[in-house]
């Protein structure tokens, strides 16, 4: 495979884009360290994340990028920006091509070759390639990167004695103004579902990237990071989900993150490993029912794998990918005990008989 395979589609009558040297050279590290997990597993060996999303943020900013901080930016935010990216396409282009340049992206995420477009207007991916590519290279090139950015950023706003956005919705930004960029080169090339003119008019008017995103995106991607492996803050999901929406689905995806940091911090890896079975076959019951591979151990499981997947208990979630016999009804009790000694009760309440 060559090093231009690694990050995008060779094919340029799709999207015509020139993968970025950075870009060329992080993807032989992706599949480099990808090799040494997949050797690592076959030896029976754990291999955890390095790093939680402030340790990272720490680590760059101090001593900048290397092979396994950028890595483990993909691991934390590859999700995220993906899910922007699709957002606004949504948003400007209707959802004719969204699935398939979906999984698109999943698979420049993951470092392979995608060698088929699936049909997705040349136009509309070669903005979301490029979108994808330029967020990256402003995320990791040597100086002036993304998270310098958002340190300055923050450090002028603390000096100023007023609120600073996380680094989160600042990376939203970012994808926001770098997509609405390359829209802007393409204006008389379009077809959008409003009329270039209108989006323009419209997207202007909307106060910041942050708000831009709604609550569904925000709830996959804490799953996709749950399900990793990662120990997101439930403080966090709080203050990113619940607060705009307290319904059953953000509630959820809190109280697993705060079991997941309870097992965590009390040694009870039987605990954690039910817990993530519980989220496995709970997200495979979401989204759009489609067809595909399941999981042969825990190590790929991923919130873009298992969603609408479907899997039966017995077959797919303990017999294919955990191996072992588990009880469904266990990580359930704890998660609803989780929920009743929380602010959100009534939602446990309202729904006992």
């Amino acid at each position: 495979m060559s090093d231009k395979d690694a990050v995008c589609d060779s094919e340029p009558k799709c999207h015509g884009l020139e993968p970025h040297p950075l870009l060329r050279r992080v993807g032989n590290c992706i599949l480099t360290q990808q090799a040494v997990k997949q050797k690592a597993q076959s030896e029976g060996e754990v291999m955890k994340s390095l790093h939680t999303a402030e340790e990272l943020l720490e680590d760059v900013h101090a001593n900048g990028w290397n092979p396994s901080t950028r890595e483990a930016f993909l691991e934390l935010y590859g999700t995220l920006v993906r899910l922007n990216i699709l957002y606004h396409v949504k948003r400007c282009f209707g959802t004719r091509y969204l699935q398939r340049l979906a999984d698109y992206l999943a698979t420049l995420q993951e470092g392979g070759q995608h060698h088929s477009s699936g049909g997705v207007d040349g136009e509309i991916l070669d903005i979301a390639c490029s979108t994808w590519q330029d967020v990256l290279v402003r995320a990791w090139q040597p100086q002036n990167n993304l998270i310098e950015q958002w340190y300055r950023y923050k450090e002028a706003k603390e000096r100023e004695g007023e609120p600073f956005r996380e680094f989160e919705p600042y990376l939203k930004g970012a994808v926001q103004n770098t997509f609405w960029g390359h829209l802007r080169t393409r204006k008389n090339q379009l077809n959008t579902s409003g009329g270039f003119d209108e989006l323009e008019e419209r997207f202007e008017k909307e106060e910041s990237p942050e708000e831009l995103i709604p609550v569904e995106n925000e709830v996959c991607f804490y799953w996709d990071q749950l399900l990793r492996c990662q120990r997101p803050d439930p403080s966090s999901i709080e203050e990113s989900l619940v607060r705009f929406r307290q319904e059953p689905e953000t509630v959820l995806v809190w109280a697993c993150a705060q079991l997941k940091r309870l097992f965590y911090e009390t040694g009870k890896a039987a605990s954690l490993e039910n817990l993530l079975a519980f989220m496995t076959f709970f997200c495979s019951q979401t989204g759009r029912k489609r067809n595909g591979c399941t999981p042969r151990n825990t190590q790929e499981l991923s919130y873009g794998c298992v969603a609408g997947q479907q899997y039966h208990w017995k077959r797919d979630i303990c017999q294919t990918i955990f191996q072992k016999r588990i009880r469904k009804d266990r990580p359930m009790q704890q998660l609803q005990e989780v929920i009743i000694h929380s602010p959100y009760r009534e939602l446990v309440e309202e729904r006992t008989p």
